[in-house]
């Protein structure tokens, strides 16, 4: 099997958050720095695999305040788990765009299976000669499922302060590393 190696490039890639607030809206934010590779075999999306690490201090959701409690050990404890990370070994293909990659997701010190969502968007060179390829991705996962709770007389309330589901979506444009494999 031949194997390459794709990079996110970060200037254009994206990763953004929404987390319900009070029932009926949401706060939205993203992370400024993380990375990504997909590891391709023999040229196509099967039997390939993902990673993603995040800095968990490079929240952002437009609120100085927010992002700083976020970063406690109210939330992300960022002192104790600098980065959330991704590993997807399980591509699913559902048609010819649409595929399910299955993985685990650390976030907080808590690993659990995430199924994310991902369309292809295609692949070309640039004007460089520099190839590419992009992919839209989405995942939702529960804030309590990975520990991310409040003290245990406050998360009956914090439920309707804060929503229970967080829904992640990614813009990815990744290039090929001619300089690995």
């Amino acid at each position: 099997m031949a194997s390459e190696t794709w990079v996110f490039d970060p200037a254009y890639s994206s990763m953004t958050f929404r987390i319900s607030h009070f029932g009926v809206s949401h706060v939205r934010g993203t992370f400024r720095s993380w990375r990504g590779r997909i590891e391709l075999e023999d040229g196509n999306l099967d039997g390939s695999s993902v990673e993603v690490t995040i800095d968990s201090a490079s929240v952002d959701t437009g609120d100085a305040a927010r992002d700083a409690d976020v970063r406690t050990s109210n939330f992300l404890d960022v002192e104790r788990f600098p980065t959330i990370g991704f590993i997807g070994d399980e591509v699913q293909p559902v048609d010819s765009r649409q595929m399910r990659v299955a993985g685990l997701l650390t976030m907080h010190g808590v690993t659990r299976p995430v199924i994310v969502e991902v369309e292809s968007r295609g692949r070309l060179s640039d004007d460089d000669g520099v190839e590419r390829m992009a992919f839209g991705a989405s995942a939702r996962v529960s804030r309590k499922e990975f520990g991310l709770r409040w003290e245990p007389v406050l998360e009956a309330t914090a439920g309707v302060f804060v929503g229970e589901h967080v829904d992640i979506e990614f813009g990815i444009e990744a290039v090929r590393d001619s300089d690995a494999g």
